[in-house]
């Protein structure tokens, strides 16, 4: 749970993303639980998708531990991640910047890289999410809110 409410605080934070207004529930499938950092970055994207009902990239898959400053941190054994997600059918994957540096991708499985969250953020997130030609998902351009983040006040 208190990896949910960092991450909560730091899209609020370093990203713009107003979520006091909605109830928040996470649930991971299988009743695994989601204590590792490499979910944070997942559990980020599925919060904003959710909120602003826009859709992730399709056959897309997300590692990364979100530090407080809003950057992207590397996981342990991404070549290895990166294989098994290529194996399970997953087209795409967004990765830390430094996580890419030292690291090889496996045949079938196109990566991008983001160095901190709002990065991530326009990378995943799209209103043409999955359509040809879209990579991950085109750029997506914050709402007009006062703080020019991807959510509500």
């Amino acid at each position: 749970m208190s990896r949910l409410l960092m991450t909560i605080a730091v899209l609020v934070k370093r990203a713009g993303v107003y979520l006091s207004s909605q109830d928040i529930i996470v649930n991971v499938a299988g009743g695994f639980r989601a204590m590792e950092p490499a979910a944070d970055l997942g559990m980020a994207l599925a919060l904003v998708s959710s909120a602003r009902n826009v859709p992730l990239a399709e056959g897309m898959a997300v590692l990364g531990e979100v530090g407080l400053g809003g950057e992207l941190r590397s996981v342990s054994n991404v070549p290895r991640r990166l294989g098994e997600l290529s194996h399970m059918g997953f087209e795409k994957c967004l990765v830390p910047e430094s996580a890419m540096q030292s690291v090889e991708t496996p045949r079938g499985i196109k990566t991008a890289a983001a160095g901190t969250l709002v990065e991530g953020l326009g990378l995943a997130l799209s209103s043409d999410a999955g359509r040809e030609g879209s990579g991950l998902g085109s750029e997506m351009q914050p709402e007009e809110t006062p703080g020019g983040g991807y959510g509500r006040r």
